[in-house]
């Protein structure tokens, strides 16, 4: 009995490891299928190519890759094109065709790739219309999925209902717009009293992958919330809303509202005034003129004063 009870107990104390390394081995099987990236190969275009290499591997084996390339359309342009080549693999060669999305230009991309220790080497070629990259990269590193994921995240820095204008400006407009939506809603904005940040229409990598592009605008700020609503619903648009601006709080002066008001309006011609009379002594000047901007909401005040410089002639 003593030895049967001892043989019995070696198999219950045995069982749980064998069971463990079972699970292990199924949670971590030799050749796991994986996705990798790479965000930078370089020289492409004059350096100035935005990459992205997605690579499906078995174990240490790519068995897929999709090269993602956003590059200026022309030299110096600030205007992008792009391609997306699936690449055929064959050893450490990986070849595709496509066509660029925006110019409708043949693409042909030859790469082979060669790790080297920790890193990755690529070379070859990548042919454009007429124009042909020669590609020498060494030094590459690869990302998880998990790792590429927590890079792409973009904030808009679109406030939909802002708590208060200490982070966004109460003059300032974001309104994101899908890419085939993004004329039509530019257009409607003709001959209405705002301005447009020229450097938010030039459509960007992060843009054309995303196929959405957010538009800046500055609009009194009175005006603001009911361009806002409008603007909401209108084809394409995705979201609208408050974003950064002119506005600086730490040169903000706060102060109650109710004696700068004429019902639920700003007293514009109080509160101007009120400013150049105390611009007119720190300044030891003249007011002479005062303007509200009427696509900004933006005061612009004048002021002179005697010029030094030849005194008889009453210059200012």
């Amino acid at each position: 009995m003593r030895a049967l009870l001892f043989c019995l107990l070696g198999l219950t104390i045995a069982s749980p490891d064998a069971a463990l390394a079972q699970i292990k081995l199924q949670t971590k099987p030799a050749n796991g299928s994986e996705i990798r990236y790479f965000t930078a190969i370089d020289g492409l275009m004059d350096g100035n190519a935005d990459v992205i290499l997605k690579e499906s591997r078995q174990g240490k084996t790519v068995v897929s890759a999709v090269l993602d390339v956003c590059y200026p359309a022309e030299k110096g342009s600030d205007r992008k094109d792009r391609f997306v080549a699936n690449l055929g693999i064959s050893g450490q060669t990986m070849t595709g065709t496509t066509q660029s999305l925006g110019d409708k230009l043949p693409v042909t991309v030859k790469l082979v790739r060669k790790p080297t220790g920790d890193t990755f080497e690529f070379k070859g070629q990548i042919s454009v219309g007429p124009n042909v990259t020669e590609v020498a990269s060494s030094d590459n590193s690869d990302l998880s999925e998990k790792e590429f994921k927590d890079n792409q995240t973009v904030d808009d820095g679109i406030a939909a209902a802002p708590k208060d204008f200490t982070e966004v400006s109460p003059e300032s407009i974001g309104v994101r717009v899908k890419l085939e939506a993004a004329l039509d809603f530019l257009k409607s904005l003709k001959g209405q009293d705002l301005e447009v940040a020229l450097n938010t229409l030039a459509v960007t990598c992060d843009a054309l992958r995303a196929g959405e592009q957010t538009i800046t605008l500055s609009a009194d700020p009175e005006r603001a919330a009911a361009l806002i609503a409008k603007f909401k619903s209108q084809p394409g648009v995705v979201a609208a809303g408050w974003s950064s601006g002119v506005v600086d709080m730490e040169r903000t002066i706060r102060f109650a509202a109710a004696d700068w008001r004429d019902g639920d309006k700003l007293n514009k011609d109080k509160l101007a005034t009120a400013i150049a009379g105390v611009l007119t002594k720190t300044l030891a000047a003249k007011s002479s003129s005062s303007a509200w901007n009427a696509n900004t909401g933006t005061l612009k005040l004048t002021f002179k004063r005697p010029s030094p410089l030849f005194p008889e002639l009453d210059l200012t």
